[in-house]
C-alpha cells in the first residue's frame, strides 16, 4: 500500500468544506486510489481473513466506478463474512486525509451496506465526519430486497467523495498497481475492478475453473431440455426453474449450482429475484464477460 499521504502539497487540495452534511465532495485521483487501497488492505487483515479462509476457499473483492456526469462514484465490496469493525475500517481509510486537512466540516463520507447471513436483512449504515473523527450511525434503514440477494454475507462501502473525470487515469493506474501488490500475497482472492460495465482488472483464481465447470454442466442440462421432443417435459422443466425460455434456464441452473461450490452463494427466494444489473456482479452474465 502507498505510504503516508499526510504531507501532500497543499497547493493540490480542493476546497471541499460544506455546511450541508449530505453533499458529495471531491478528492484527487491519487488520494482516492490510496483510500480504496486502504479499504482493500483492511479487508485482508490477518485478524479478519483467517476466520473465513478455512470455510470459504475463494472470495471476491470488487471496486466499481459509475459515471455520474463529470465525475465517478466509487463502491468497494467485500463478498465475504462481515466480522469487520466498520468504524475502524473507515478511520483507517480516512485518518491521513483528515489529518492533512483535505476534508473537514460536517460530512457524510460513506454509505455502508451489510448483510450478516442467509435470510438476514440488509442493513444500511451511514459514516459521518464529526470533530475530525468518523462516526457510524447504525440501522439507518433496512432494505427488504438486499443489494446482493444471491450472497449470504457482504460488506459494501460506497464513498461519498467523487472522482473527477480528469483524475480517472491517475486513479486507475495507481489503484491497479496497489491491487497487483495485494494479489501477490493473497492468491485466493479475486480482485475485480470495473468502470461501469467495462472490466479494468481481473485476476485468475481457481474459482474461475469451478465456474467454467458449472457452465459446462448447465449447458448440458439445457441442451437436454432444448432437444427433447416431449413438449410436456420441456414445459415442466421451465416451470420448475421458474423461467420462460431455455436461455433463462441456463441462468437459473447456474444460480443453483454455484452455491454448491462457493460457500457464500445462496439460493434466492422467489420474493427476492436476481436481476442482471450493476448490483448483481457474480451472476453468470458477469462471468461471461470476465472469463480468464
Amino acid at each position: 500500500m502507498s505510504g503516508n499521504k499526510s504531507s501532500r502539497d497543499k497547493d493540490t487540495r480542493r476546497d471541499i468544506s460544506h455546511e450541508e452534511p449530505n453533499d458529495d465532495f471531491v478528492l484527487e485521483g491519487s488520494i482516492l486510489a490510496d483510500a480504496v487501497s486502504r479499504i482493500l488492505t483492511y479487508f485482508l487483515e490477518p485478524q479478519i481473513a483467517p476466520k473465513f479462509t478455512k470455510t470459504i476457499k475463494h472470495f471476491l473483492l470488487d471496486i466499481r466506478l459509475r459515471k455520474e456526469q463529470n465525475s465517478y462514484s466509487i463502491q468497494v465490496t467485500n463478498r465475504g463474512p462481515t466480522n469487520i469493525d466498520i468504524q475502524n475500517l473507515l478511520r483507517f481509510t480516512f485518518d491521513d486525509i483528515i489529518s492533512a486537512g483535505l476534508i473537514s466540516g460536517n460530512l457524510i463520507v460513506a454509505d455502508v451496506f451489510s448483510r450478516g447471513g442467509a435470510g438476514q436483512q440488509e442493513i444500511i449504515h451511514e459514516a459521518k465526519l464529526a470533530q475530525k473523527t468518523i462516526l457510524i450511525h447504525d440501522n439507518v434503514s433496512v432494505k427488504k430486497v438486499p443489494k446482493f440477494p444471491y450472497l449470504k454475507e457482504y460488506l459494501a462501502i460506497k464513498l461519498k467523495c467523487k472522482l473527477l473525470s480528469t483524475d480517472l487515469t491517475t486513479f486507475k493506474e495507481s489503484l491497479i498497481q496497489e491491487i497487483v501488490l495485494l494479489q501477490t500475497t493473497h492468491t485466493n482472492v479475486k480482485f475485480m475492478f470495473y468502470l461501469d460495465d467495462e472490466i479494468l482488472y481481473n485476476n485468475y483464481i481457481k474459482l474461475d475453473d469451478d465456474y467454467k465447470n458449472c457452465k459446462l454442466l448447465s449447458s448440458a442440462l439445457v441442451a437436454v431440455i432444448q432437444q427433447s421432443v416431449n413438449t410436456t417435459f420441456r414445459d415442466n422443466c421451465l416451470r420448475l426453474l421458474q423461467v420462460a425460455n431455455s436461455y433463462s434456464a441456463q441462468e437459473a441452473i447456474m444460480s443453483r449450482i454455484l452455491p454448491m461450490i462457493h460457500g457464500n452463494y445462496t439460493f434466492v427466494e422467489e420474493s427476492s429475484p436476481i436481476t442482471e444489473n450493476e448490483n448483481t456482479p457474480g451472476t453468470s452474465s458477469e462471468y461471461r464477460r470476465k472469463q480468464c
